[in-house]
């Protein structure tokens, strides 16, 4: 596997139990992060503690499953 350093990752489910811990982990690894989640709760908390981890981050409450909320 390639490292992950220096990469961006967008994390769908990141608000959640597993999704958190996901987090913290690919900060850890160095990435960056785009965390996305629905309802979002929990979000900006998160993308706090990445950035305390000395990574950029941003939080996005969205539902994927709808074409509406799918923002490129």
């Amino acid at each position: 596997m390639k490292p992950l350093a220096g990469r961006i990752v967008l994390l769908t489910g990141a608000s959640g139990g597993l999704g958190t811990y996901i987090a913290h982990a690919l900060a850890q690894a160095g990435t960056d992060l785009a965390l996305v989640a629905y309802p979002g709760a929990g979000l900006e908390e998160l993308r706090q503690e990445v950035v305390k981890a000395g990574r950029h981050a941003i939080a996005m409450s969205s539902d994927l499953r709808l074409p509406e909320q799918q923002h490129y």
